[in-house]
């Protein structure tokens, strides 16, 4: 995520995809209103940054603190354990979604994927996933 980016319609080029990321979830959260939210980062392993949250300033904050330099490695099967985690002990009370932000660089085994099918259908959670790459990456 610390290669440079090719950029956006906006003008956003030569941005790191780590400074893109942290862009594109400013962006989202506010224009975002009652919503429960929270943030965690990941690279070689999971890390809890904010639990769920209606607090749209602690929200911008934390991904404001979180963009940067990434490590090396791409543990995304741990990060989305650790999202669906943050839902276990909170009553459904409307959509629940996972927005993973990625360079596109983990993989998935087979077994953590079947692991976290079965548990986003039983939390009911939706996953939306955004990969950022590069021009002919």
């Amino acid at each position: 995520m610390d290669d440079p980016f090719a950029g956006d319609k906006d003008g956003h080029v030569g941005e790191t995809k780590s400074v893109a990321a942290a862009r594109i979830m400013t962006s989202f959260v506010e224009h975002r209103s009652n919503d429960m939210m929270g943030l965690i980062t990941f690279s070689n392993s999971a890390m809890y940054v904010l639990p769920l949250t209606e607090n749209k300033e602690a929200m911008l904050s934390a991904i404001q603190a979180t963009a940067g330099n990434s490590l090396f490695q791409t543990n995304i099967g741990g990060g989305l354990t650790s999202a669906v985690e943050l839902f276990k002990d909170v009553p459904d009370s409307g959509s629940r979604v996972i927005i993973l932000i990625s360079d596109g660089a983990g993989r998935v085994s087979d077994m953590v994927q079947q692991k976290l099918r079965d548990w986003l259908q039983r939390y009911n959670i939706g996953l939306y996933w955004i990969v950022l790459r590069q021009p002919g990456g």
